[in-house]
Formats: structure tokens, sequence, C-alpha cells
């Protein structure tokens, strides 16, 4: 009965308002369960812009906050982030800079994986010192820091350790908790991300 009374009191008086947008701050109860949210968060998205009559209405959503919660080292919320970036594709937004750099697409030079952002296209901050954050994972599943910096002013992103030599991922902030520096210069804080490198 929680989600029916959840609807009938909290968003139901609502109907023939004409919303504009909605901004969604997402709890932390879901977080044990990234795959059902997966499909509970565009079925609402979806819901919503029929109910509202609006199908166009953006919904701007933040990513739930770094916190140690059972560890600072732990994932589980740190693969919740990973879902919520992932449905940026599925719930499309549109107007003005809504978010920091996220992961465009990768290339493998020898040992160093050069990342290309989106949202970066007027640069990165901060340029021409190392940033913070940033791991790389070997064949054997062996997680390292790694030495990362922005390149030449661009939207583009050096991360190597010369101790790997065939890096198969690479993250950034990706745990519980974890502090990072890369920004864009809307000075909008880039989301931690994992990624899968092409071999």
């Amino acid at each position: 009965g929680t989600p029916t009374l959840l609807w009938n009191a909290m968003v139901n008086p609502w109907k023939g308002f004409p919303i504009k947008g909605v901004i969604w701050y997402q709890g932390e109860s879901n977080s044990p369960n990234p795959t059902l949210y997966k499909k509970l968060f565009p079925a609402m998205v979806a819901q919503w812009r029929e109910f509202f009559n609006n199908p166009g209405m953006p919904l701007y959503y933040v990513q739930i906050t770094p916190w140690q919660a059972e560890g600072k080292d732990k994932l589980d919320r740190a693969w919740f982030r990973q879902c919520q970036l992932e449905l940026m594709y599925e719930v499309p937004k549109e107007g003005f800079l809504y978010a920091g750099p996220f992961y465009k697409s990768c290339q493998l030079k020898g040992n160093v994986v050069e990342i290309t952002f989106e949202n970066g296209n007027e640069g990165l901050i901060p340029e021409n010192q190392r940033l913070k954050g940033f791991e790389l994972v070997d064949k054997n599943g062996r997680i390292v820091p790694a030495e990362a910096e922005i390149i030449n002013g661009s939207a583009r992103v050096k991360v190597w350790n010369d101790s790997i030599s065939h890096p198969v991922e690479v993250r950034y902030c990706f745990r519980n908790y974890m502090e990072g520096d890369l920004f864009n210069n809307a000075e909008i804080p880039a989301s931690p991300f994992r990624i899968v490198v092409q071999q």
C-alpha cells in the first residue's frame, strides 16, 4: 500500500497544475538495489510526464552524495551513483548546463587511457596539476591509485600508473566516499564513474 499512499497523498493532488519541471533528490533507501532502480526511475518519469500532460517536462535529479555508509571503501553507493549516471541517457534533459563532466569515450595509448568528457567543451579544471580520485584496475582485478591530468586545456584527461601495462578499467571516485577534484569551467564537479577499457 505504500506506493499507492504516496501517490494519492503527494502527487495526485497536483493534477491539472501546469508543472514546468521537477527537481528530484533521491533518498538512500534504494541504494542496495540499483538494478531495480534503473527500471523504476525512468518509469516514474514517463508516468509523471503523462500525468502532467507534458511529454517534454524536464526532471533534473541529484546523484546521492558520497557517504561512507558501511565503510568508505565499500562500493554499494558507488554502483548506485553509476546507475544514476547511466540514467542520464534514458531520461532526456534540455536547457541550461545541468551536469559536470561525465564520461563520453576513451582510448588506450600504450599504458595510458585518454578519456574524453561531455560537458567539458569549455575546458576542465584544475589545469596543470595532478588530479585526485582516479584508480586503474589491471587484468587480475587489482585496483591501484592512478596518476591523472588534463590534456592541454581540453575536455580530455590522461590516466596511468607505470606499474600497469594493460589497464582494463578506469574508476573515478568509485567508492562509497572518495574525494575528487575534477570540474568543468562552470565549476560543476565530475560525476563518479567506472568504465571498461576496450583493448
